[in-house]
């Protein structure tokens, strides 16, 4: 029991003395000359050079080119001639279809892949049509 006492005395001792400071008088240095901060000296840069053979391949490093990547043509815009889609003519026999459209106020009968006016007829049913123009597909409902 006196050990077990012993024990807790001092680590009570311990906790007491860490949260009450003692009271010494701390002195103040004085500094005898003034403070003066060393220059920077730029370092110096080093570059690696990465062109050895590697020591576990056997083989020479080889750097990857940058690759310049084009820029982006800016597509020339078609202007498309007015176009409208007025009916469609068919027979008992769906390959003979023919379709009705106006191509600047002028009528023209296509049938399914056949060209007028540098127009081409791609698809069509009773109620739209594809076109394509020079290089540019556009879509006609029936008016």
């Amino acid at each position: 029991m006196p050990a077990v006492l012993v024990v807790w005395g001092i680590i009570g001792y311990r906790i007491f003395s860490g949260i009450v400071p003692s009271h010494k008088k701390s002195e103040e240095i004085v500094m005898l000359t003034p403070f003066q901060p060393k220059e920077v000296i730029k370092k110096e840069v080093f570059e690696l050079k990465l062109d050895y053979r590697d020591p576990f391949l056997g083989t020479l490093s080889i750097r990857e080119k940058k690759i310049i990547k084009p820029k982006p043509r800016v597509k020339d815009s078609i202007v498309f001639p007015n176009i409208s889609y007025k009916g469609i003519f068919s027979s008992s026999n769906n390959s003979n279809t023919i379709f009705l459209v106006m191509i600047d106020g002028n009528q023209e009968m296509f049938k399914k892949h056949e060209t007028h006016q540098q127009v081409k007829l791609l698809k069509g049913d009773k109620k739209k049509i594809t076109i394509k123009y020079k290089t540019e597909k556009k879509i006609f409902y029936l008016q």
